[in-house]
């Protein structure tokens, strides 16, 4: 075992090799498949160190928890049993039995899809079902529905009836006379015979047990039942000779498997084996069938499915070197009682700790790794994660496809619209209830209830704080958007953002989705615009320019800069083209001819800054400014609009011409167009003679000005400033840095009385975050 010369390891590496437990009781959890078997820089995995090491308490918390793969070889081609005592070893090594069960194994047959007890009648056979027939025989043993967890309820409520209505004998006898008497081609007679017998037991004793007996037993009976069910599907209720034929008090006939299918699942001498958590799957799968299993997809059992709470008994049955399957692991979070049994006690290989996961089980796909679990160097697993789908009586979801549009639009508007209900002001469950279920209802409300809930919801959140104290609630927003309907989200999300007066409310909205943007590196499609009319970004664009107060705390507010940044850092082509942006183009601008004021103005109003790595130089950082990147945007009937209009965009108005404009404008008059032009005089005239401002000081407009370059610096410095080498860049030939740095020495030397300092610490700031390395200014 080497030490750690190899580079870096890994905290829960160093952990397991120390003996740390309770630093591994708390890394457990937060771990993926991937961090508990990952090879280290060593060539060792965590479960190699703590069995090397001799911490015996280390690697029985491993196993327990599950998931630890301990046929994997470290550097000198060892597993964790083979360089551990013989204490250990015993934790670590699977039983005989199963490893028996695999050694006659022909690895260049095709293991057919079926659950992994596949043993075979006869002796001289391998204890490995394979088939050489096509793949295309192989019955479907899944279904693919956005439905399946309603189909999966519907069809256990309905072979639940069944036992609650049908004496129980009469349906052993059902199973017997009507099903295993077909099977006498498939079983041996004495198999025959062994099936038969527990069957009869069953019945007898009244205890569902001798079932799973019969299932479990190395026979071919348990394979032959799986493939009728299968074979037939999830709409077996449908079929004439069942649905109209036959009473709900006596068992139907040809539907033998599903009433033995039923009875696993009912019967409450089964009780005891209920199970829920984790279970690991292996299976040998074509192409075809594993597109079945996308993100998102519902998946719904036709059939019992077999699986381990060892990952390493799954891994036994797969297949690295078949040419037409590939090897797959399914890891199953089962969370309700009653859809699978723990049967080690009952089946015949005890050691294999199997979970039994019953029919029409609807599980959601959560992620699906191609080829991610590294074995070896030519052998790679895909593994897939799948949720049980919960679904239950009365639920909202079960509301939503049994009862009319109007009566759940109404019971969905009660849930958070009650005058006499106080508690929804200070902790909104009715809309959290609805935005959370908004994925599996069958219909949905009416668009305007489903607007009001999310209005609810971010009005409770956001005066109570609900989205800064509890990130689960961000996941509320989130999930809740992606699962409206496109259009409605959309037009919510865009008249949430034009009637939204005040800031705060904007802002703790914009910070949600800025950081949910910068962490998943994708932009939502409900905020995208493809053509839709009523645009979220389109208004951001121009409140960005009213973004300059203050709150409480005297910290200036910038969130829509930093939002609209992110985005136009992503991708600029979602950002509307704008009226400035447009008119730039209109009159064919040559950007490279801008002075460096030119540039300071147009930044300062509208953005445009893009910043990329010089691959063909340095493969640094760079800035530059492009018409493209411009994240905010003006009115176009404003009088400095009017200007540029007017002489093509080639130079700015002088700075007596503003200063005549500003004479004519009220001092109360704080508009958009007003701080605009106040700014702009601000950029023109420097900051040499700051007693030109002093009457303008109490101006509201002209005080958002201010605000504005101190916001300009903050957004500035977070997404643009790259640190340099001072004494370097004063000696790089560059008019516009030297004149900020001009400015810069100037505040320094200046008397900083209160009003002043502030204005000349702004525009310094800003000025001096524009000097980035690399930009063409």
């Amino acid at each position: 075992m080497d030490d750690d010369q190899c580079g870096s390891l890994s905290e829960f590496y160093v952990a397991c090799r120390s003996g740390d437990l309770n630093k591994v009781e708390y890394l457990l959890p937060r771990l993926s498949l991937y961090d508990l078997n990952q090879l280290e820089s060593n060539g060792s995995t965590a479960l190699h160190a703590a069995a090397f090491f001799g911490h015996i308490n280390i690697v029985q918390l491993l196993m327990t928890h599950g998931g630890f793969l301990t046929t994997l070889r470290n550097r000198y081609n060892l597993t964790p049993a083979e360089e551990s005592n013989d204490t250990i070893r015993r934790l670590l090594l699977l039983p005989d039995t199963i490893q028996l069960r695999f050694q006659n194994a022909d690895s260049t047959t095709t293991t057919l899809f079926t659950p992994i007890s596949l043993t075979s009648d006869t002796e001289d056979q391998s204890l490995i079902a394979t088939t050489n027939e096509p793949i295309v025989q192989r019955p479907d043993w899944i279904d693919a529905y956005d439905n399946a967890h309603r189909i999966a309820l519907e069809n256990h409520e309905y072979m639940r009836k069944w036992l609650t209505k049908i004496p129980f004998a009469h349906i052993i006898n059902m199973i017997k006379t009507d099903y295993l008497n077909q099977m006498n081609k498939v079983l041996t007679e004495d198999n025959f015979g062994l099936i038969q017998e527990y069957i009869a037991l069953a019945n007898d004793e009244d205890d569902a047990r001798y079932l799973v007996y019969a299932y479990t037993t190395p026979t071919s009976f348990f394979k032959q039942i799986n493939i009728d069910l299968a074979q037939r599907g999830s709409d077996f209720r449908f079929e004439n000779n069942i649905s109209k034929k036959y009473q709900d008090d006596e068992p139907p006939i040809g539907f033998g498997q599903y009433l033995f299918a039923a009875v696993i699942i009912n019967h409450p001498s089964i009780d005891y084996w209920r199970y829920t958590g984790v279970t690991y799957r292996g299976m040998n799968i074509s192409n075809d069938e594993l597109n079945q299993y996308i993100y998102d997809a519902r998946i719904l059992t036709r059939s019992f499915l077999s699986t381990s709470k060892r990952i390493d008994t799954a891994f036994l049955y797969l297949q690295y070197n078949n040419p037409i399957l590939r090897p797959v692991l399914c890891v199953y979070r089962v969370t309700q009682r009653h859809t699978s049994l723990a049967i080690s006690d009952l089946s015949a290989i005890q050691c294999e700790d199997e979970v039994l996961i019953i029919p029409f089980v609807a599980f959601r796909v959560i992620k699906v790794d191609i080829d991610r679990f590294y074995v070896s160097d030519r052998c790679r697993v895909s593994v897939i994660f799948l949720d049980e789908v919960i679904m239950t009586e009365k639920s909202l979801e079960w509301i939503s496809w049994q009862w009319n549009a109007e009566d759940l639009n109404i019971f969905c508007q009660l849930l958070f619209t009650r005058n006499n209900d106080r508690f929804n002001q200070h902790l909104p469950l009715g809309a959290m209830l609805l935005m959370t279920a908004l994925f599996d209802l069958e219909q949905k409300p009416y668009e305007r209830t489903l607007k009001d809930a999310f209005d609810q919801f971010l009005i409770v959140s956001i005066n109570r704080e609900w989205l800064i104290r509890f990130p689960i609630f961000i996941d509320y927003l989130i999930d809740g958007l992606n699962y409206l309907p496109l259009n409605i989200a959309r037009t919510w999300i865009y008249h949430y953002f034009q009637t939204r007066v005040n800031i705060e409310h904007i802002r703790s909205v914009l910070n949600v989705l800025t950081n949910m943007i910068s962490f998943f590196r994708e932009i939502p499609t409900w905020i995208r615009n493809d053509d839709h009319e009523k645009y979220s970004l389109n208004v951001l664009q121009y409140q960005s320019r009213i973004d300059y107060i203050r709150d409480n705390e005297n910290n200036d507010l910038f969130v829509i800069d930093r939002f609209l940044t992110t985005i136009s850092i992503m991708d600029s082509t979602v950002l509307t083209s704008g009226f400035v942006r447009r008119s730039l183009f209109k009159f064919n601008i040559d950007i490279q001819q801008f002075s460096p004021v030119f540039l300071t103005v147009l930044i300062a109003l509208y953005g445009g800054l893009h910043r990329f790595k010089r691959l063909s130089l340095d493969n640094k950082d760079t800035v530059i400014f492009s018409p493209l990147h411009m994240h905010r945007d003006s009115l176009n009937n404003s009088w400095l609009i009017d200007y540029m209009n007017a002489n093509c965009w080639t130079h700015l108005p002088n700075t007596d011409e503003i200063e005549h404009r500003i004479h004519r404008i009220s001092s109360e008059d704080d508009s958009p167009e007003t701080i605009d032009l106040f700014t702009t005089w601000i950029c023109l005239k420097g900051v040499k003679q700051p007693w030109i401002f002093h009457k303008y000081m109490s101006w509201s407009a002209f005080q958002r000005a201010i605000f504005r370059f101190h916001r300009l610096a903050l957004y500035l410095s977070e997404f643009y400033y790259v640190k340099y080498d001072l004494e370097l860049e004063l000696e790089a030939p560059a008019t516009f840095r030297e004149d900020a740095i001009s400015i810069m020495h100037q505040y320094t030397q200046s008397e900083k009385n209160e009003t002043c300092s502030t204005f000349l610490h702004c525009v310094a700031v800003a000025l001096t975050r524009l000097m980035i390395p690399g930009a063409d200014f």
